[in-house]
């Protein structure tokens, strides 16, 4: 199941930072009670101005004056304050999230177990905006809750001592209502909230879908600059452009959707607030009129008659709406905790996952034994019986299309899980498995070319040597030069590269997967006895549909002569 809220958002403030989150955090806490002691003071202040103006009380001006004007100032400067550490907390809770799903995204290739099962989509969206977005609307969402019970306690208690008693009768019976002015603040805030929730309950799945539909939409443009030369070659700019409009057409749509509703939820709230925007007003008037309370009295309650001093009435409310002024800010943070609850179930259902192809240790060979490799449908696509590759030995794999030649080196490096059978590498061998295109990073060539390992463990004589010795004599010079070097290299030189990578760091056992079918036959021939000399010791395995390669291999696996599959079973 789905790990719950708690625990996504919990676990930072369990973990080694937790001490420093925890000082952050009570400083944050300390400044926002600071910000409602000077509210609160600013009222009373407020009133006491209008006061005085009132009584033409010259002497008491200037001090009530300067008063209102240092609570003016410290207000501002209290919530620069709180911005600034919240945000260093923001930091720090980003990036200790980051870093906890970027590891468990790239450990154990999750990343491609997730991308090949297609159950979940967009991963790295999640970590590298979602994340982003849930710490921020969090912190800013808990810090405005500390304040809303703050400052509700604080003023409610200023419009209890402002409402006296309210005096009425109706059908002879006398009515008496204590702090009146409270009760009424409350019932005007829990109606407030009722009618927003009604009008923008919907925005949670709208927004929720709306992440989905961006990321979709920006893959596609992301895949037609990764593939812009095949795609030209094709004449595919109509299809392209068709699937990118096609994609934005459900962007718009649900733009459109999230629109109305929004609409619709601030026309409902703003008229609200609008329409009893002289309650408090017509709520002190009474005890005005009667003496009970000054005009500074009334402009404490209403507020906006004199002084920096909010209406304690307004305050009150703004207070309590707190609610429902986030209320698009908590539907977005709902569809950002769901978006990264499901990233962490897809990857906790992996590390679930019985894997019945066992991965040992083995001794001084290779040995697969009793494979039996299926489609992640079930369906039965390879049964090997035993296959043992010794140190030095040259192997090609041969075989129709589709008769699982790729699968079974995808089984050996462990990253094909459907099936059954056991398959024992020795220990302190180093494996290489090279595709038909590699992975190639952007930066200097000479990471490119050392990748995975460390360039400044190699020497640059012998990353030029290896580059010399694969046919890329004028990129020998490059090796600090920073490029797309992806986009640079054509489809023959990111072969020769990856092939390249083998004479820098000389694995005991090489996987070759159609790893020269971009190049020609004389410069194939020619790297592949470079590799067979340089390697002489390390056990090679081809997988190849030419023949020309064949005399260079000292045994043959031809899978169209192996056991040949079972009848389709559905995979368990």
């Amino acid at each position: 199941m789905r790990p719950s809220i708690g625990r996504v958002i919990g676990a930072f403030w369990v973990s080694e930072e937790k001490w420093l989150a925890a000082g952050l955090f009570a400083i944050c806490v300390s400044i926002t009670l600071g910000a409602v002691y000077v509210a609160v003071w600013a009222n009373q202040a407020g009133g006491n101005l209008v006061d005085v103006l009132v009584q033409r009380d010259w002497q008491a001006v200037l001090p009530v004056l300067l008063l209102n004007f240092a609570l003016a100032l410290t207000s501002p400067l209290l919530m620069i304050l709180n911005l600034a550490v919240r945000q260093v907390l923001e930091l720090r809770w980003r990036t200790w999230l980051t870093r906890n799903y970027v590891e468990r995204w790239t450990q154990q290739n999750r990343y491609l177990e997730l991308e090949r099962d297609g159950t979940l989509t967009n991963a790295d969206q999640r970590i590298a905006q979602d994340i982003a977005e849930l710490v921020d609307i969090t912190l800013t969402n808990v810090l405005n809750f500390i304040y809303m019970i703050v400052s509700a306690v604080s003023f409610g208690a200023v419009l209890w001592g402002l409402s006296g008693e309210l005096s009425f009768s109706i059908a002879g019976a006398a009515i008496v209502i204590p702090g009146y002015l409270l009760f009424a603040a409350l019932a005007y805030t829990a109606g407030h909230l009722a009618v927003v929730h009604w009008a923008g309950k919907s925005l949670v799945g709208l927004n929720n879908h709306k992440q989905t539909v961006e990321a979709d939409f920006r893959f596609l443009g992301m895949r037609l600059r990764e593939n812009a030369e095949q795609i030209a070659f094709y004449r595919g700019g109509e299809i392209e452009r068709g699937r990118l409009l096609a994609a934005f057409a459900r962007v718009r749509s649900n733009w459109t959707a999230i629109i109305k509703r929004t609409s619709k939820m601030m026309f409902v709230r703003d008229g609200y607030s609008e329409t009893f925007s002289l309650l408090p007003l017509l709520l002190a008037i009474p005890r005005y009129m009667s003496g009970d309370i000054s005009l500074g009295d009334v402009a404490r309650i209403q507020g906006g008659l004199g002084g920096p001093g909010n209406g304690a009435f307004g305050a009150m409310t703004a207070t309590l709406s707190l609610f429902v002024q986030a209320y698009p800010a908590y539907t977005r943070w709902l569809a950002l905790i769901n978006r990264l609850r499901d990233f962490s179930w897809a990857m906790n259902k992996l590390d679930a996952r019985s894997r019945t192809i066992e991965l040992h240790a083995g001794e001084n060979h290779l040995v697969c034994s009793n494979l039996d490799l299926r489609k992640p449908s079930g369906e039965a696509l390879l049964q090997m019986p035993l296959l043992q590759i010794e140190a030095g030995q040259r192997w090609v794999i041969k075989g129709a299309s589709g008769r699982g030649k790729s699968t079974l080196l995808r089984a050996i490096a462990g990253l094909w899980p459907y099936g059954s059978g056991t398959i024992a590498t020795p220990e302190k061998w180093k494996v290489t498995f090279v595709p038909q295109r590699s992975y190639v990073p952007t930066g200097p060539l000479k990471a490119a070319l050392c990748y995975p390992g460390q360039p400044q463990a190699v020497s640059d004589e012998r990353c030029r040597q290896a580059l010399l010795d694969c046919h890329l004599d004028k990129y020998a010079v490059d090796l600090n030069q920073e490029a797309v070097w992806q986009r640079k290299l054509s489809g023959g030189e990111q072969q020769r590269l990856a092939l390249a990578r083998l004479l820098i760091h000389r694995p005991d056992l090489v996987f070759l997967d159609e790893a020269t079918s971009a190049l020609d036959g004389e410069t194939e021939r020619a790297i592949y006895a470079t590799l067979l000399t340089q390697l002489a010791t390390s056990a090679i395995v081809s997988v190849t549909h030419r023949t020309a390669l064949d005399s260079l291999h000292s045994h043959v696996l031809d899978l169209d002569t192996v056991s040949q599959p079972s009848s389709p079973e559905p995979q368990r």
